[in-house]
């Protein structure tokens, strides 16, 4: 009963809007120089594969524009703004879980073939700074420490059950509990064009990121186009302006892995592991609808493998909402 009514819920999410990518699900929102508090929700219910990853939830905040502690404006002083000009930065904070699973849920032995059964539940401090970057060319840099925890604190067995009308049997296999760290850094782009009257445009967003810690050691690289009506300024740094406008995208994404802790296995006591994918991709498609200081938006999401024995790619569906305030 209650998966069929999370599935309904989360089909009527999907027939709102659709939003296809990840990067853009979670900084839709960063032109704004006022607060943001935004929720996201990934689930892959609806494509009714109920494996790998399976279930993620972060709930976000981002300051008004030059709101920083003293401290940290000193120490983003401090920090260069390599090819770009740091005219507007934001703190922010985000907590999170991740719910990871092998494909068989009902097997209460270890599935040595599949991945391992893992949570993730972290808080994330973060600072972003943007600014313009010569000619049309913007910048928006992000850094963030995520910090959390894996194992049973992560609360990933009892987030999973409320779901499921029958438990999972082999979280008993789950990886054991670790505090773990990820530094993380992420540079976006943005090209934009623009009609005579300012209204419809298009825009290409190619973006690099590096991440280093004992959750994730790798580096990405992807894009996407977007095109639509009063597309948000994301990477403003003046006066916003509030107007209802919808776009349409699609986003490629490329990774290079050289450690994932939910694939490799605990850092300092053994478990479960299995051999990751070095390089691995994504794709995501969609539409997202803005409505002055509200943006709803859900989204599907395309995963190559991510270990060398998944035999084919996973998938799963985010909805999203942000308000402005």
């Amino acid at each position: 009963m209650r998966s069929s009514l999370i599935q309904a819920a989360l089909w009527a999410g999907v027939g709102i809007v659709m939003l296809g990518s990840a990067a853009t699900l979670s900084q839709a929102e960063d032109g704004w120089e006022g607060h943001i508090l935004t929720v996201n929700l990934d689930n892959d219910i609806t494509a009714r594969t109920d494996r790998h990853y399976t279930a993620g939830t972060r709930l976000s905040y981002l300051s008004a524009d030059e709101d920083l502690p003293r401290w940290l404006a000193r120490l983003s002083g401090a920090l260069p703004a390599w090819g770009f000009e740091n005219a507007a930065q934001k703190w922010g904070l985000e907590v999170g879980q991740h719910i990871y699973t092998p494909a068989d849920l009902n097997r209460s032995e270890l599935q040595v073939r599949d991945r391992p059964y893992a949570g993730w539940l972290y808080l994330s401090p973060m600072l972003q700074r943007r600014g313009p970057a010569g000619g049309p060319v913007r910048v928006m840099e992000t850094l963030r420490l995520e910090l959390g925890l894996t194992g049973p604190p992560s609360l990933a067995e009892q987030a999973q059950d409320w779901v499921h009308e029958r438990d999972p049997a082999g979280w008993s296999h789950q990886l054991k509990t670790e505090l773990a760290f990820a530094l993380r850094y992420q540079r976006r782009y943005r090209i934009a064009w623009r009609s005579a009257d300012g209204a419809w445009g298009a825009e290409l967003l190619p973006q690099l990121a590096a991440n280093l810690g004992t959750v994730d050691v790798s580096l990405a690289a992807g894009t996407v186009l977007r095109a639509g009506y009063h597309i948000p300024n994301e990477f403003g740094t003046g006066t916003s302006r509030l107007r209802w406008g919808a776009y349409v995208f699609a986003g490629l994404n490329g990774r290079w892995v050289l450690h994932n802790l939910f694939l490799d296995g605990n850092t300092f006591c053994a478990s479960h592991r299995v051999d990751h994918t070095p390089a691995c991709g994504q794709f995501q498609a969609g539409l997202a609808l803005v409505l002055k200081r509200v943006e709803i938006a859900a989204a599907h999401t395309f995963l190559s493998p991510e270990f060398t024995a998944q035999p084919e790619w996973d998938q799963f569906s985010s909805g999203f909402l942000a308000v402005k305030f």
